[in-house]
């Protein structure tokens, strides 16, 4: 019980140092990042990962962000963060879609994505949480909580041949996706998310 309580600390800590780095968290539990301060586009680390989405045929405007789920978990006695990159859709740059659909959209995209894309993502948010250094640190009122920067590392006795990647592209700038993500989608799967939203009764993840 008291261990619980240890980790929903944590969680609680993770939450307000995500809302220093102009990041917030939706319905689904995923962080993703505002706008640029007069509601633009915001750039972080030479990509877009905020921007407004615009169809000329149907006058329809709709955000896509960089986002991820974020949360301390156990794994034996030891405390890992949990960093699952996905794509977030909002109708404002703040409001995220509801409703049955905006899951298989975000799934449209990340569901193409290959290993070493899906690596790029967790080394990005890595550098995001800890504000480029090598460091994650985490105030806490008290003693801060530090985490390596690096992506915990498991062996294995077998794999598959030639799938490997160099460490130092994983620091390479990348290409915006946002743009991609965005052609992917339709307007008529985004207007039936947001239409649908009343009916959503899926709560908030626990922090």
């Amino acid at each position: 019980m008291r261990w619980n309580l240890y980790v929903t600390l944590l969680n609680k800590c993770l939450k307000q140092h995500c809302y220093g780095l102009h990041l917030r968290r939706d319905f689904r539990g995923r962080y993703f990042f505002l706008p640029a301060m007069g509601g633009g586009k915001r750039r972080h680390s030479g990509r877009t990962v905020a921007a407004p989405k615009h169809n000329d045929m149907t006058g329809q405007t709709f955000w896509v962000h960089h986002g991820a789920f974020l949360q301390f978990q156990t794994l034996g006695e030891r405390v890992f963060l949990l960093i699952e990159p996905s794509y977030v859709f909002t109708s404002n740059g703040r409001e995220s879609l509801r409703g049955k659909a905006v899951g298989p959209l975000s799934m449209q995209w990340t569901g193409k994505e290959k290993n070493a894309a899906i690596l790029r993502h967790v080394r990005f948010w890595s550098g995001v949480l800890a504000v480029d250094r090598v460091e994650i640190t985490i105030e806490t009122g008290a003693a801060p909580i530090r985490l390596s920067g690096l992506p915990a590392i498991a062996h294995t006795s077998f794999g598959l041949e030639s799938d490997h990647i160099a460490i130092g592209s994983l620091v390479q700038a990348l290409e915006d996706e946002l743009s991609k993500v965005a052609a992917s989608v339709s307007f008529e799967e985004l207007a039936s998310a947001n239409n649908e939203g009343d009916d959503d009764d899926e709560s908030p993840e626990p922090v």
